[in-house]
């Protein structure tokens, strides 16, 4: 799955399970610094938006700019600016994560039924360019996601990136 990706399709509707949308180029933390690194939560903070999106709706209101300051303080991200995820417990105290190597439509639904924001890894928008976004529901068609990258409020659906090459679920400890 890590290096092709799996398509994945409902078997049925699951209403969109509401929480809050964050967009990574939002001026309050688009210039702020990933970590040791030149990157920035504008251009590189899809991953950033979508754990404090994942977090709002596990009780812990944060905003992006106050989660990167958190990682940054506990040093969760690598010499990369990626997210060293067992690190996150070290930041925010009483959430963890579930991860699967092996994963499809059952795991994501089965997310979806107990009120979890599955976290996934796509190619933005079919480019080569990796990308973690959110689902929080499906329609008759797809998995519905939020975007960090996508200006509109409202869900897209998941076939706007396609493949899925990575899956995590933040839960509480």
């Amino acid at each position: 799955i890590k290096n092709f990706g799996i398509s994945i399709k409902p078997s049925k509707i699951y209403s969109p399970i509401e929480t809050k949308h964050f967009q990574q180029n939002d001026t309050r933390w688009a210039n702020d610094k990933i970590g040791d690194t030149h990157y920035s939560l504008g251009g590189s903070g899809c991953l950033v938006c979508a754990i404090a999106s994942t977090m709002n709706r596990l009780d812990v209101n944060i905003d992006p700019k106050s989660l990167n300051n958190k990682f940054n303080e506990k040093e969760v991200y690598n010499e990369y600016g990626e997210v060293i995820w067992y690190k996150i417990s070290d930041a925010i105290t009483g959430i963890t994560y579930n991860y699967k190597r092996i994963f499809g439509n059952e795991t994501i639904e089965n997310d979806l039924r107990q009120k979890k924001l599955p976290v996934v890894k796509v190619k933005y928008r079919k480019t080569g360019i990796y990308h973690w976004i959110v689902i929080i529901g499906s329609n008759e068609n797809d998995f519905l996601i939020i975007d960090s990258l996508s200006k509109e409020n409202n869900p897209i659906e998941l076939n706007t990136h396609g493949k899925v090459y990575a899956y995590r679920v933040l839960v509480k400890e």
